[in-house]
């Protein structure tokens, strides 16, 4: 009886274990930390270890092996019978079947796989620190140097944030910098705008926005009341100018999700798209982009976790749909063998649809590097359109 119950949980576990194996971001997903639940570290590769490891992978070879035997030597299925156990018996054939239909395989490799899992881990641990101070230096270091830090300046950027609207997507680019070789595309790095307090109370003035709120609170509010009151702390720092210019965009940099300005964002090369959605779409998004601030980076650009966020995992969490929210959708791409979605795609994807009726993005402006003339100029659509095939490295 002992042996068919650890027969059923082991084929039950072996099953649940290969079902979710089959999608990366799931496993990912389920060994990710999850504060505020019961769900603790690496619960998948803990699961599979305990429950399909070497250890039972033994036991049930074992009991299998034993089973031969008694029914060889003994007449094991006649006793059974006899003494009224056939149903049982039968039970146990039945479950090994099941596994030898599974895999033949997952008698012994399926189950070092999960005996593995705290090695990987492991050495995921030592090198994961490594990858993240490389990284940063990456990020910190310009190959070439020229005399002003970046090309877009200030003015340019005052001027920009009066055409800037709640919700919109800025696509930016520093030339020069290491970090740029590590990431694919012309196009390194999203932000996702947001406003100073003024805009955000005069743009989502709006009936639905406002019915949204009075549904969430059970009373009529704003939508800066609200942010004010879900995050306190977050609200009052973007409330808060740095050596005079306030904050107007949330990004993920190395430092982690933080509250910028615009020209802390800004490098030499500017693009903003907007999302074709109305502002209560909007509205959700940047509430779900506020929720994020204060996580750490994303280093493993792992789409399946939230826990840590890459530049355009928080664009695309912010706007992604769920219930009760519209969102905006979109697309990841495979590279390889994990779902993510480089800031050039975000490009590639406006440049793709641009002349679509239903595409999900609109051209607002783009500022273009001049490197020789060691200036931004301000640019047309077409241009932009072409920019996401641009070489690397290259500056026009």
């Amino acid at each position: 009886m002992t042996f068919a119950a650890e027969l059923s949980l082991y084929e039950k576990a072996i099953r649940i274990c290969r079902l979710v194996a089959r999608n990366p971001n799931v496993v990912a997903f389920l060994d990710a930390p999850h504060t505020g639940t019961d769900l603790g570290p690496e619960t998948f590769s803990t699961f599979r270890r305990q429950l399909t490891g070497s250890a039972d992978a033994v036991r049930v070879g074992a009991g299998r092996a034993y089973l031969k035997v008694v029914e060889s030597t003994l007449d094991g299925r006649r006793i059974a019978v006899e003494s009224g156990c056939e149903a049982l018996w039968e039970k146990i054939e039945t479950q090994i079947r099941m596994l030898d239909a599974i895999a033949p395989a997952d008698w012994a490799a399926a189950t070092v796989q999960g005996d593995i899992e705290p090695l990987r881990r492991g050495v995921l641990r030592v090198w994961y620190p490594s990858v993240q101070k490389v990284a940063t230096w990456m990020g910190d270091t310009r190959l070439r140097r020229r005399v002003g830090e970046v090309l877009v300046t200030d003015e340019q950027l005052e001027e920009m944030d009066r055409l800037l609207e709640p919700g919109d997507i800025l696509l930016t680019r520093k030339n020069w910098y290491m970090s740029n070789i590590g990431l694919p595309g012309f196009w390194p790095h999203a932000v996702l705008y947001v406003g100073g307090p003024e805009k955000l109370a005069d743009y989502f003035d709006d009936d639905a926005v406002r019915a949204w709120l009075q549904e969430r609170t059970g009373r009529g509010t704003t939508f800066v009341e609200y942010l004010s009151q879900m995050y306190p702390q977050r609200w009052l720092e973007y409330s808060l100018a740095i050596d005079g210019r306030p904050h107007r965009v949330i990004e993920s940099v190395k430092d982690g999700v933080v509250m910028h300005t615009l020209s802390q964002c800004a490098g030499d090369s500017i693009a903003v798209l907007r999302p074709r959605k109305d502002k209560l779409a909007k509205a959700q998004a940047i509430v779900e982009a506020f929720r994020h601030v204060g996580k750490p980076y994303d280093y493993q650009f792992d789409f399946a976790t939230d826990h840590a966020l890459v530049c355009t995992e928080l664009v695309w969490r912010s706007w992604r749909p769920g219930p009760g929210k519209e969102g905006l959708d979109l697309p990841l791409v495979e590279i390889a063998g994990r779902w993510t979605l480089p800031a050039n795609e975000i490009a590639r994807l406006y440049a793709e649809t641009a002349d679509e009726p239903d595409r999900l993005l609109d051209f607002v402006c783009f500022l273009d590097a001049r490197e020789q003339e060691g200036r931004s100029m301000i640019a047309d659509e077409p241009a932009f359109r072409r920019s996401h095939n641009r070489p690397k490295w290259a500056s026009p």
